[in-house]
């Protein structure tokens, strides 16, 4: 980041490894939109992004960026992973099992038993 500040993949990496752990999620969210405004048609960058919504509880303001990932790489795992939890938060429980279908599809390692478990149970309420 030091050396190329406004590199976006750069700010895409250190946004969503920020946004994975749950730390400094407002400022991830910073980077991911800095990201975004230098590719806007960047597919990870707007699952990253959207995935930052998402954490911070803007679950609408999420739902057109995954949708706009998943259809310009549709066979993204994580993005369709993120627009099924997505779905799911709002009600949509169809479309997020279609979601998570498509993932798995493509999920590879802890990811295909995680969306298994989704596609089985969905979501835990949450509780905050």
């Amino acid at each position: 980041m030091a050396l190329a500040p406004d590199q976006a993949p750069a700010l895409k990496y250190l946004g969503y490894a920020q946004v994975a752990r749950g730390e400094n999620i407002a400022e991830a969210q910073a980077l991911l939109e800095r990201a975004r405004a230098l590719k806007p048609d960047d597919a990870e960058i707007a699952d990253a992004l959207a995935w930052a919504y998402f954490q911070r509880g803007d679950v609408a303001k999420a739902i057109p960026l995954l949708e706009r990932a998943v259809k310009g790489d549709p066979a993204a795992a994580r993005a369709n992973e993120h627009l099924g939890d997505a779905y799911w938060r709002l009600g949509r429980h169809y479309e997020a099992r279609y979601a998570w279908r498509a993932a798995a599809l493509t999920a590879e390692n802890d990811a295909t038993a995680r969306l298994d478990a989704k596609l089985a149970y969905g979501l835990k309420p949450r509780t905050n």
